[in-house]
């Protein structure tokens, strides 16, 4: 892991005014020039990495984390701007972008448990992915050779010498699928490393009525997102609407074809998931005094 003195001064002297005018714009929820400002710079870094290949390694992964700061702030808030506009599918993408590019930050910062800038926003993003209605994901195993994206040799022979994970010259070392023959497998998880694949619902289904809820307190201005500070889940028994009462023998109502007192009989009640959205009183500014932000 490594320190953050070098990414502090850039963000201080260079970058500090973009990213306080774009929070700015994002309780608003416009994905307007100061997000592409963002984005701008995230190009520029790219580019002092590339004419920066002869520098020291730290540079390089201090350039890195730079990059992946950036990219999470732009992830985070093109995040809130889908949820705004409804786009529930694309926001999950989003979601997941910046819940990556965080995770990479909590990996190699030194000093991200105690950044608390950095903790809520992770904290956040935690809370809207409860939001989401995915609980299983799919993972597709692929006949392939992978190579080490620093190297290029085999990534499990003894000739690699970089491990899956790492930070190499501000590149997090990785298995680049070659020759690929095929799918393998697919397979139905709950925890797997990229939760993009998922069940293709419409924006207008049901299961997205927890994040509409919140859409909704946004667009009427009754939630601002930096306000936004997580959410409660816990069970509770309700009423099953579906359920008719009927005598022993006959068919259940559910259509499974079973006789009702071998079937539904005892789910006149059922046990539902409750959500709550959690808020804070957090203005822009007292978000970025959590860092220390004080010369914008």
């Amino acid at each position: 892991m490594f320190g953050v003195p070098c990414i502090r001064c850039a963000f201080y002297n260079f970058y500090g005014a973009k990213i306080y005018k774009a929070f700015l714009r994002i309780n608003e929820c416009v994905d307007d020039i100061e997000v592409q400002g963002l984005r701008e710079v995230v190009s520029e870094i790219r580019e002092y990495k590339v004419l920066g290949q002869d520098a020291l390694d730290d540079a390089l992964n201090e350039l890195f984390l730079l990059e992946t700061y950036f990219e999470m702030v732009v992830s985070y808030i093109s995040t809130w701007c889908l949820i705004k506009k409804g786009d529930f599918k694309y926001s999950w993408s989003s979601l997941q972008d910046a819940i990556d590019q965080i995770c990479l930050l909590k990996q190699f910062l030194l000093d991200f448990q105690e950044n608390k800038y950095l903790v809520l926003l992770e904290k956040q993003l935690a809370g809207l992915e409860k939001l989401y209605p995915y609980k299983v994901f799919f993972s597709v195993g692929l006949t392939a050779n992978y190579e080490c994206s620093v190297c290029g040799k085999d990534i499990d022979s003894l000739e690699c010498e970089h491990m899956p994970g790492e930070l190499y010259r501000g590149e997090v070392v990785c298995g680049v699928a070659k020759d690929i023959g095929g799918i393998n497998h697919i397979a139905i998880v709950q925890n797997p490393a990229n939760k993009r694949c998922v069940i293709d619902y419409d924006n207008l289904d049901a299961v997205f009525d927890p994040v509409r809820y919140l859409s909704n307190l946004i667009n009427k201005k009754r939630l601002v997102p930096l306000n936004f500070d997580g959410v409660a889940v816990w069970k509770r028994i309700v009423k099953n609407p579906d359920f008719i009462r009927l005598k022993r023998n006959d068919l259940c109502f559910c259509g499974s074809g079973r006789k009702f007192k071998f079937c539904c009989q005892d789910k006149k009640m059922l046990e539902a998931e409750h959500k709550e959205i959690l808020l804070n009183d957090l203005s822009v500014d007292d978000f970025f005094l959590l860092e220390d932000f004080s010369e914008k």
